[in-house]
């Protein structure tokens, strides 16, 4: 399972940076329509993977 949530949320961080390279509202940090899926969806894995790496090491 982590390493499919570890997946997900690098293909997240792709897409997100992606995004936001090429969009002005989103790379001055306020997001546009189409960035706030993106960053949510990114923010969200990226809370998962970082609970999953704090639990695998207790």
């Amino acid at each position: 399972m982590a390493d499919d949530l570890h997946t997900r949320y690098m293909h997240a961080s792709d897409a997100w940076r992606a995004h936001r390279k090429g969009c002005s509202p989103c790379g001055s940090g306020q997001h546009c329509p189409d960035g706030i899926p993106l960053y949510q969806r990114f923010a969200d894995l990226q809370d998962a993977f970082l609970r999953s790496l704090r639990t695998r090491s207790r």
